[in-house]
């Protein structure tokens, strides 16, 4: 595995690495490993608070949802938006969330790592979307833009909503 034979701050230091190993890590499945890759970013302060910050901002969505759906039950008795689907209607709330914002200025490399440890931490492995989103946002650098269209990207994929073609 690349973590192993890079380390995770030269990881940190070069997005092209961060993007290869953004990129296999959807290949991994073997529990152990996983553990093993997780226990590795984690051990980065600032791949520990990227992935705490990830997940603070994956509990607002998620609580702006279900304050939403309340509402929408209360007025019409349905709920139509699922995590995805909001997160992309509202990439102005995306960039104003400080969560948001505090992972932006980590930048897009410890951003993805971040990611990768907190979907793993929640017991997941990245999926193909995910890990594409994830690639994206390794390789952008400094540039807020394009850190919050990662992590739009990322949320959106981490919700299921970008689905996989299975063959």
């Amino acid at each position: 595995m690349l973590i192993e034979q890079t380390g995770v701050e030269k990881l940190i230091a070069d997005p092209k690495k961060t993007e290869d190993f953004a990129d296999a890590i959807a290949d991994v499945s073997d529990p152990e490993q996983m553990k093993k890759v997780m226990t590795a970013l984690l051990k980065n302060p600032e791949v520990k608070q990227a992935a705490q910050l990830f997940l603070n901002l994956k509990n607002d969505i998620e609580d702006e949802q279900a304050a939403k759906q309340e509402n929408v039950i209360k007025d019409f008795g349905l709920g139509l938006d699922t995590l995805g689907q909001t997160v992309g209607a509202h990439i102005n709330v995306l960039l104003s969330n400080e969560n948001a914002q505090n992972i932006a200025k980590f930048g897009g490399p410890v951003a993805a790592l971040g990611i990768i440890a907190a979907m793993l931490s929640m017991g997941g492995n990245p999926s193909l979307g995910l890990t594409n989103a994830l690639s994206k946002l390794a390789t952008a650098g400094t540039n807020s833009n394009q850190i919050m269209g990662g992590l739009e990207a990322a949320l959106i994929a981490g919700a299921g909503a970008l689905e996989e073609d299975e063959a």
